[in-house]
């Protein structure tokens, strides 16, 4: 099955809102989606001292390798 670019746009959108609606309702209420993609500072704002960055994907190491590859940057 080939993932469009749209369709991964998406589920990566339901995740950051998904972990933003957990947070909120887990101690920090001004987590939100970060509005602000010329600087990346993550993709959740709101949570004091901390750089979330959101990876989707069926292989977990996957997304580990590119956090840490874009950390490096």
């Amino acid at each position: 099955m080939t993932i469009t670019a749209r369709t991964a746009r998406d589920k990566g959108r339901s995740a950051e809102n998904a972990l933003a609606a957990w947070l909120q309702t887990n101690g920090f209420p001004d987590a939100e989606r970060s509005a602000s993609k010329i600087i990346d500072r993550g993709d959740i704002a709101g949570v004091p001292r901390c750089c979330i960055q959101i990876k989707h994907y069926s292989d977990p190491m996957r997304g580990l390798r590119e956090a840490q590859a874009g950390a490096l940057e």
